[in-house]
């Protein structure tokens, strides 16, 4: 294993609807224990209305930069990574392809909800034991991302061809 890594330390929370508030005081007590990286992803699902959305927009903004306390001994950057339904998305591709524009969260969980059981709960999460484990013993699940890559590897190469052809047609 790579020497960097040795002093890594992750250590994730389960996923939960986490009020700004709570997230505040997470990255404060990460920041007091002396992490130097603190990586916030966030589901976007519950912070894109309001009042979530401008107070998460401060959040982050209160933390664009780097935290610096040297009598302190403390030197924290904090990042954040939003999801906008991507996730379940990528589950999907794991059963089939799709260009479907997803508008609402609830479109996409009944499309996946077709394929496999999905429930976005702490009980859910544990039980599977890893998304990726469960998926793996519902389907074949390493092939079907795979096959979906080149399904998707050959329609771009068909419309690159089709391009090529209309232009030298013209």
């Amino acid at each position: 294993m790579c020497d960097v890594f040795k002093r890594l330390t992750i250590k994730p929370d389960d996923p939960k609807h986490t009020s700004i508030k709570e997230l505040t005081d997470k990255i404060e007590e990460g920041v007091n224990m002396g992490y130097s990286h603190i990586l916030c992803i966030i589901d976007m699902d519950t912070k894109n209305v309001e009042p979530e959305r401008s107070q998460y927009q401060k959040l982050k903004k209160k933390y664009a930069k780097p935290i610096n306390k040297p009598k302190k001994g403390i030197c924290c950057k904090v990042e954040f990574f939003d999801t906008h339904r991507c996730t379940e998305l990528f589950f999907i591709y794991y059963f089939h392809y799709t260009s479907r524009l997803y508008e609402t969260q609830k479109s996409l969980l009944e499309d996946l909800n077709q394929c496999v059981k999905y429930q976005k709960t702490i009980a859910f999460f544990k039980k599977s034991k890893g998304l990726h484990a469960y998926l793996e013993k519902t389907v074949d699940a390493l092939k079907k991302p795979r096959k979906m890559q080149t399904c998707l590897w050959m329609k771009k190469k068909e419309v690159e061809e089709n391009i090529l052809t209309q232009n030298l047609g013209a």
